[in-house]
């Protein structure tokens, strides 16, 4: 594929074989892959990065909560390490 960007960055593909050149307006640039890559990246939204620590961290909860019913209706210990790992997982969320 040939990408192209218009005036707004917007990227544009069309076939190497030439049978969609008369698709691609005059005001198009064409752009190497590495510079196509480099507005997908710019493009991407800021993740703030506590919202990535709260989502990795209730994650990790959500994903180990079953042990805690587990315990609450059978009785049946958690490991240490799941408890510490927990512990930290609710003190890193803001």
């Amino acid at each position: 594929m040939k990408t192209y960007k218009d005036l707004n960055n917007n990227l544009w593909a069309y076939e190497l074989d030439g049978s969609q050149d008369d698709l691609i307006p005059v005001e198009f640039i064409l752009i190497t892959d590495e510079e196509a890559e480099a507005i997908r990246i710019s493009q991407l939204p800021i993740i703030n990065p506590q919202e990535a620590i709260n989502a990795e961290a209730r994650a990790y909860l959500a994903s180990t909560d079953w042990l805690v019913v587990r315990m609450a209706e059978n009785g049946k210990p958690i490991a240490i390490d799941v408890l510490t790992k927990r512990a930290e997982a609710r003190l890193a969320i803001v």
